[in-house]
């Protein structure tokens, strides 16, 4: 096969990132093979990025569909991952779409026809719908996830190669979350990524409130669940800000408790409900690096020794057990180009 350029797409609720690159196949090169500091911001190869504002999907996707015909459009294979919920399974019409997100203005968006869709003068035999879409009008092979489905599938291999460095078994389940504008979570287990009625949605669930909590969440749909309560548009909320000003309060600021409880809630009922053998928090807000010691402590603190693990009990487990992405800030787009590298093994096993 050699070489071979891919392109992937990342959507969030703040921005959307377009990046083309290439890999060596026969050489053994892969996305999931190159990891960075878990802190870092540095890109581990080279490649031609473009970051977009989310604004409405007609001038978003129109302005990354312009910049794929200039940068992309000779990819080999094509990855999109983006926020949801969306419909994951081919054999439906909207199987490319973005459904009822709470993100304004962008309910039953079609992604992937916005992005690669026959335009008019190119419309004419089968309809571009359904299971079709596992390639493109012109024969590119294409995938389609959730923002967290697949950074879990990428973090998931992370895992793996730790435990066979150290000659440990395992290594079949992760959880992945954001939180950013939203939070999300993707789940690995038995090694793949969950789709099932439709794909994960805890970021959605209810957890337990703090003891004097008045305040009443943001989620349009479910008030006060995790999301409601620690995207960043809560954050801000709560804490009177705009939410580019939370990087100005200090680590001590109370709003950071507050935060760490709702996401230790979502982190405990995550361990009682999946097991998993990891659990990766990233996004945006999860860069305050603060966080991750009261998420963990309130993490075990939640359990109260319900489970004799050493993942929970012991320090130094622990710290290995709720991580930051193996990947850095570059996560989120390296899982997309991962779904295209994927998408095009798919096509030639």
């Amino acid at each position: 096969m050699g070489a071979v350029k891919l392109l992937g797409i990342e959507g969030g609720g703040t921005t959307w990132t377009a990046r083309a690159t290439s890999i060596d196949v026969d050489a053994g090169d892969s996305m999931s093979a190159t990891t960075v500091s878990r802190v870092t911001t540095d890109v581990p190869r080279e490649c031609v990025t473009e970051v977009f504002n989310t604004t409405t999907p007609t001038e978003t996707l129109g302005a990354i569909r312009a910049w794929i015909e200039v940068n992309a459009r000779d990819a080999d294979a094509i990855g999109v991952a983006t926020f949801g919920p969306v419909e994951l399974n081919p054999a439906k019409e909207k199987y490319g779409y973005i459904t009822t997100t709470p993100k304004p203005g962008w309910e039953d968006v079609d992604v992937l026809g916005a992005l690669f869709g026959p335009r008019g003068e190119e419309e004419g035999g089968e309809p571009w719908v359904g299971k079709a879409r596992l390639k493109t009008p012109n024969d590119v092979p294409l995938a389609f996830d959730t923002d967290v489905n697949a950074p879990a599938a990428l973090e998931h291999r992370a895992l793996r190669r730790e435990l066979q460095n150290v000659h440990r078994a395992g290594g079949e389940s992760c959880c992945y979350v954001t939180v950013g504008t939203g939070v999300g979570v993707g789940v690995v287990a038995n090694g793949r990524p969950v789709h099932g009625m439709l794909h994960p949605e805890a970021g959605h669930m209810h957890v337990r409130m703090m003891d004097d909590e008045t305040f009443p969440g943001t989620c349009p749909f479910h008030g006060n669940c995790v999301e409601g309560m620690c995207g960043s548009n809560a954050l801000a909320k709560r804490r009177g800000v705009k939410p580019a000003d939370l990087v100005t309060l200090p680590d001590d600021d109370e709003i950071w408790d507050q935060c760490a409880h709702y996401l230790a809630g979502l982190c405990a009922n995550l361990i009682l409900t999946l097991a998993p053998e990891r659990i990766v928090l990233g996004g945006g807000v999860m860069q305050r690096e603060c966080l991750f010691s009261k998420i963990r402590a309130k993490t075990r603190e939640l359990l109260n020794g319900y489970l004799s693990v050493e993942q929970i009990t012991d320090d130094d487990h622990l710290r290995h057990f709720i991580v930051p992405p193996a990947w850095g800030y570059e996560t989120g787009i390296n899982s997309a180009l991962f779904l295209a590298e994927n998408a095009l093994k798919r096509e030639v096993a």
